[in-house]
């Protein structure tokens, strides 16, 4: 009886030795593949650092990469320029996004991003965590890294998922490496927007130029089987700056221009053509679904307007509506829209050609 009981002793010994030891290289398993995951969103990031291709893009691109690689449910980067914070990145529904654009201010996170220290959040069992849009979506793990450079806050980065302890096999190490990595290219991403900014952008009204609008709005327009031209001519303007100086002129401009920007959707492309001609690209839209928004706009210019000496002075205004298709040549298509408004006679109207 002794001898069986110090049998089975020994038998139980050695199982929980070999589940130790399992457990230990289980462990082991799940840290090097999070510190692979880690060293391979790295080296693609910096891929994507040397690619060329619109900076814009580029945190779109690595996001995409976290996702795939950690196989999140969500990842979001928001970037903070000192002022306010602006999310470049997320595949977070709509509906939920704009809640999350300073979640870095919240109660929840507020200290790691002063501290630049990550933060791992899960929720055990039925619950939830309970920071802003988590309980409606559902999260229950959640992994935010403040992003900084040379000790200068950039902005954060936020993995998310609906299950628990979905983050467990990436290492601090690892996951204090991979921020640090992101705060360069970040940085890296921001220089590249300024060159961008400066050489496709006009100065006076911050609207792209002509440059961009024959490289890379071009490639918008030719991945889509129809899209609409937009051009827009403040008729008057030379008028006005000579009869009532340029002061007066560039304040009407530059209320137009806002008014513009107020105006015209954001996943549409506004390029100043020439001095008083500007162009709408609408990609993928139609004519007929985006010439509402541009009767509304003439109608608002209306009320843009200066006195001198107790007269009112208002731009007049032509603009012209054309369809283009994919395969159409869009400066040739721009160049017959020109040749059209120079015989046009009419003002504060909308043609479509």
């Amino acid at each position: 009886m002794i001898f069986l009981i110090i049998f089975l002793i020994i038998i139980i010994a050695v199982l929980i030795t070999l589940l130790y030891l399992k457990l230990k290289q289980i462990a082991y398993y799940k840290a090097v593949t999070g510190n692979m995951a880690a060293m391979t969103v790295m080296q693609r990031m910096f891929e994507i650092m040397a690619s060329n291709i619109p900076a814009k893009n580029k945190i779109e691109e690595l996001n995409n990469i976290i996702i795939d690689v950690f196989d999140s449910k969500y990842s979001t980067i928001s970037v903070y320029d000192g002022k306010e914070y602006e999310i470049k990145a997320t595949n977070v529904e709509n509906i939920y996004a704009g809640s999350m654009v300073n979640l870095a201010e919240s109660d929840d996170f507020k200290s790691n991003a002063m501290n630049n220290i990550s933060k791992y959040l899960v929720a055990a069992g039925a619950r939830v965590l309970g920071y802003k849009s988590a309980a409606e979506r559902k999260i229950k793990s959640a992994m935010f890294s403040p992003i900084y450079y040379n000790e200068t806050f950039l902005g954060f980065w936020l993995l998310e998922d609906n299950a628990e302890a979905a983050y467990d096999n990436i290492s601090k190490e690892e996951l204090a490496k991979l921020k640090d990595n992101i705060g360069v290219f970040i940085e890296n991403i921001r220089a590249q927007e300024n060159l961008e900014n400066a050489y496709n952008t006009d100065k006076q009204t911050g609207f792209y130029n002509n440059i961009y609008l024959y490289s890379s709005v071009r490639q918008q327009t030719s991945v889509v089987e129809k899209s609409s031209i937009i051009l827009i001519s403040f008729t008057g303007l030379p008028n006005i700056n000579e009869e009532y100086g340029r002061e007066i002129g560039d304040s009407l401009l530059l209320k137009a221009t806002n008014l513009l920007k107020d105006t015209i959707p954001s996943d549409n492309t506004i390029v100043r053509y020439t001095g008083s001609r500007f162009i709408i690209v609408c990609p993928g839209v139609a004519v007929e679904t985006i010439h509402g928004t541009i009767e509304r706009f003439l109608s608002n210019l209306n009320y843009q307007q200066e006195q001198v000496n107790g007269k009112i002075i208002k731009l007049d205004t032509q603009i012209l509506m054309s369809n283009i298709k994919k395969q159409s040549m869009i400066e040739k298509e721009i160049n017959n829209m020109n040749a059209y408004l120079e015989g046009m006679k009419e003002v504060n109207t909308i043609k479509i050609i």
